[in-house]
């Protein structure tokens, strides 16, 4: 017992050892001290350069004139500001109170978090006037803050104002910096010559996030807020914030990604602008994007594509997402894309393309499912490449759009040029002019809520409610399916039998759309089909008619085109040609819509021969007289006959010696020699299994 007395001594000893270990330094504009007390409150100079692992620095409100950088070092390192001067807590300090302001007199780099200063934390401090002058062209950066391979840096509640950089990252500059974070902060008015006016990330593989900030009115020639660079293994991560007003010359005025994977989810871009470039909003290059709830309204791009957003041989998903009057003099106001892009429940308002694309503009791959498309200027959507575009767009609604261009559509155009390939699958959608596609409703009314109040969600009797397909949502769809996603207000996306067009889901259900029927007669692949059969196939519930299709090829209808049926059964006015293969596809349908993927069948016709000919008498010769008694009777062969019916009277016509004797020989021989002295009439008709020969003439002889 004595042993584990002194045991328990010893641990609880060492842990207020460790307790203590924990220093905290205070910090006062004028201190001087050790930072000990308030009373003794050193400068920060000293408590940042001197700070040891495991240190908490506590910085009094006021004025920093930073005259030279300040190092941190070391890791595990917490610098909070927003403190009176009289606490004795963490959490009785009012950062918003009491500001701390780190001033770089537009002259000096602030602070430097260096490589072995891990798991730093940054808290209450506002960067103001800091400035980093490159050595090298475009290397370095950082006005306020370079972080230089240190990991797991926290930046948070902190504001970044007027800082400036030659370079890159004017309030921050990452540098491998794993799973580092900004969080709660504000960048107002910083300015980097090339990359990244308020943050730049470089090769920073685990992932930094930056969640909850504000960035407004910052600057760069390329990404005017932030610029996220090198490949990564975590992707970076803009979670709940605000860009606006940011601006870039040449791309992304507010964010660019160059071959660096990220996520942008809940955040808003209003009214960034790139001055003499592409990508008002985004710009993301030879990389994977993950768009998710956020909004796009007012950005410009003033001399490139995509005044949201331009995706250059990227893969994007964008989920959710609003594009409201985007603009550009080019193409694509809302997306330009180049690389491969699917979007589900996202909602295209009043942007404008001088050139083409109003909304979106593909040149690669896209697939959209339940979007709504509102009065864009210059064609909703085109696609249009001389080497090769793939266009999937499915349960959405266009309406409002329009073009200035006399060829093209004002929903959805397809082009190809220079011997260009342009695949499109234009399947189950509202629009109000496009002739192809698949089980489109063209030139109706969907029966938004308000429309005058931008209200686009659905009232009852919608001829968008249920009438899309789940399958066309999920091919489309990446995370999740159409019985677990959510619509672009939130509601569970399948409300009925199936999901609604465009990006919102109602309440309201509608008659489910029919199933596919099976077609019983003739079956698939019949052959020896008579021509004056009847096609038949199995009722339907709830179908209100079926239409039908018959063609000579595989999805043909040259013959009967979507000719509405009530029954389950149908005749055609002509009979069918022999030796022919024909398809047929039945598809029920009711005001709701009409079955999708419906499969056909095939048959082939029997082969009907022709009737054989007439014959001619050899022997004896027609007419002739003075026929011996024994006579043989001799005829012609008659090709494709298999045999022949012989009638033999006394009289014209008459049948009394023989009627209808069947044989196939061209020899007939009679039983019993002929009567002396009578002319006898012969009738000799070639037969075969497609019938018997017609108007075949009468021979007459005169026995001796």
């Amino acid at each position: 017992m004595k042993y584990k007395l002194y045991f328990t001594f010893f641990v609880a000893f060492l842990s207020c050892v460790f307790v203590q270990a924990q220093n905290i330094i205070r910090v006062t504009p004028d201190g001087e001290g050790d930072g000990s007390s308030w009373a003794k409150a050193s400068s920060i100079e000293d408590a940042v350069n001197d700070a040891s692992e495991g240190d908490e620095i506590w910085v009094q409100a006021g004025t920093y004139r930073i005259s030279e950088t300040l190092n941190l070092n070391v890791s595990d390192v917490k610098l909070f500001g927003g403190f009176d001067g009289t606490e004795k807590a963490l959490g009785d300090r009012d950062e918003e109170t009491n500001k701390t302001i780190f001033d770089g007199g537009s002259s000096i780099r602030i602070l430097m978090i260096d490589v072995s200063a891990n798991d730093t934390v940054i808290d209450g401090i506002r960067f103001r006037n800091g400035n980093y002058t490159a050595i090298i062209e475009y290397h370095g950066g950082g006005g306020a803050i370079y972080v230089n391979e240190a990991d797991n840096v926290v930046i948070r509640n902190c504001r970044f104002i007027d800082n400036t950089s030659t370079s890159n990252g004017a309030g921050i500059y990452f540098n491998l910096s794993d799973g580092s974070l900004v969080n709660n902060c504000i960048f107002n008015n910083n300015s980097a010559e090339y990359e990244g006016g308020a943050v730049f990330i470089l090769n920073s593989d685990n992932g930094v996030v930056i969640d909850n900030s504000t960035f407004n009115n910052n600057y760069a020639y390329d990404g005017g807020a932030i610029c996220n660079e090198g490949e990564v293994t975590t992707p970076f991560e803009v979670i709940d914030c605000t860009f606006q007003q940011n601006e870039s010359y040449v791309s992304g005025a507010a964010l660019s990604f160059w071959e660096s994977n990220g996520q942008v989810r809940n955040s808003s871009f209003v009214n960034n602008e790139t001055m003499d470039g592409r990508a008002g909003a985004i710009s993301t290059v030879r990389n994977s994007l993950t768009l998710k709830n956020n909004l796009f309204q007012g950005n410009k791009a003033r001399a490139g594509d995509g005044g949201a957003l331009m995706s250059d041989k990227a893969v994007v998903y964008a989920e959710r997402c609003r594009f409201i009057s985007n603009t550009t003099p080019y193409e694509g106001a809302a997306i330009y894309n180049s690389g491969t892009m699917d979007i589900v429940n996202s909602l295209f308002q009043e942007n404008g393309a001088y050139d083409d694309g109003g909304a979106i503009y593909n040149s690669n791959r896209l697939s959209v499912a339940n979007c709504t498309f509102i009065d864009n200027y210059n064609t909703a959507v085109v696609s249009a490449s001389g080497d090769y575009t793939d266009t999937n767009i499915y349960n959405s609604v266009f309406f409002g759009n329009f073009t200035n261009n006399p060829f093209f559509y004002s929903d959805i155009q397809i082009v190809s040029f220079n011997g260009g390939n342009a695949s499109s699958d234009i399947r189950r959608n509202i629009l109000e002019e496009f002739p192809d596609g698949t089980n489109n409703q063209v030139e109706v009314d969907p029966l938004f809520v308000n429309p005058a109040n931008n209200n686009y969600r659905l009232q009852s009797g919608s001829p968008a409610i249920d009438t899309g397909l789940a399958r066309w949502f999920d091919k489309v769809s990446e995370e999740t399916d159409a019985d677990t996603s959510i619509d672009l207000d939130g509601t569970p996306r399948r409300q009925g039998d199936n999901v609604d067009m465009g990006a919102y889901e109602s309440a309201f259900t509608a008659i489910p759309i029919p199933e596919c029927t099976a077609i019983t007669s003739p079956e698939n692949g019949d052959t020896d089909i008579a021509l004056d059969s009847e096609i038949t196939w199995e009722t339907i519930s709830g179908a209100e008619g079926y239409y039908l299709s018959i063609g000579t090829s595989p999805g043909g209808a040259e013959l009967v085109n979507r000719e509405e049926v009530s029954g389950t059964s149908y005749t055609p006015a002509v009979n069918f040609e022999e030796n022919t293969t024909y398809y047929v596809n039945v598809v029920p349908f009711n005001e709701t819509g009409e079955a999708e993927e419906c499969e056909g069948i095939s048959f082939t016709t029997e082969t009907v021969g022709e009737v054989p000919g007439c014959t001619e008498i050899i022997s004896p010769v027609n007419g002739q007289e003075e026929v011996p008694l024994n006579t043989d009777i001799t005829w012609e062969a008659v090709p494709g006959a298999e045999g022949y019916f012989i009638s033999i009277g006394t009289n014209p016509g008459g049948s009394e010696a023989l009627e209808d004797h069947q044989q196939s020989e061209t020899t007939y021989s009679p039983e019993a020699d002929f009567e002396a002295n009578t002319t006898y009439y012969i009738r000799i008709i070639p037969y075969n299994d497609y019938g018997k020969a017609e108007g075949c003439p009468e021979f007459d002889f005169t026995i001796h």
